[in-house]
């Protein structure tokens, strides 16, 4: 669920219409596409006082899906995001600033495996009539959460897209 504040009104409770998380990784050359499901965020958002905003947010790693079969269960394992001992991914902002017309800017702790890391995320805001939809790009280095080993073929950079839309 997520919930927004808005000035002057009392705490309303929006339900999550869509949400999304994808990411692009660099392997071989070529760009690997996939996305995690079931972002469970709760948000509060005053879009007159950004630094009231906070954000929470967890997805299950279990969910990833890439298009190829046995790429995914590698990624489950151990050596990557080790699903069975770590179900969790986690994100809870630390504060917000108003950035350019229609954005915020966040920072945020991220843990992943038993890996915390402040993060910087900037996000778009848009509202059309009583919906937010609310948009962050997040790169972060895989090799500092533990993910994988160093490598040739495969890049240290994910690119991780965060969209969420709600009521």
């Amino acid at each position: 669920f997520c919930a927004f504040v808005v000035r002057g009104q009392e705490l309303k409770q929006h339900e999550v219409l869509e949400s999304s998380v994808n990411f692009e990784i660099k392997n071989a050359g070529i760009t690997v596409e996939g996305n995690i499901s079931g972002l469970d965020a709760v948000i509060f958002f005053d879009e007159r006082r950004p630094e009231k905003t906070t954000m929470k947010a967890s997805i299950d790693p279990s969910t990833i899906e890439t298009g190829i079969g046995i790429r995914d269960k590698h990624l489950k394992r151990s050596d990557y995001f080790d699903v069975k001992k770590h179900p969790e991914i986690k994100i809870v902002s630390r504060k917000f600033e108003k950035g350019d017309r229609n954005s915020l800017v966040g920072t945020f702790d991220l843990s992943i495996k038993d890996v915390t890391r402040e993060v910087v995320i900037p996000f778009t805001v848009v509202k059309n009539d009583d919906i937010y939809r609310l948009k962050g790009i997040l790169l972060l280095n895989r090799l500092d959460y533990e993910l994988g080993e160093e490598s040739f073929i495969m890049s240290e950079e994910v690119k991780v897209l965060i969209e969420i839309l709600s009521r």
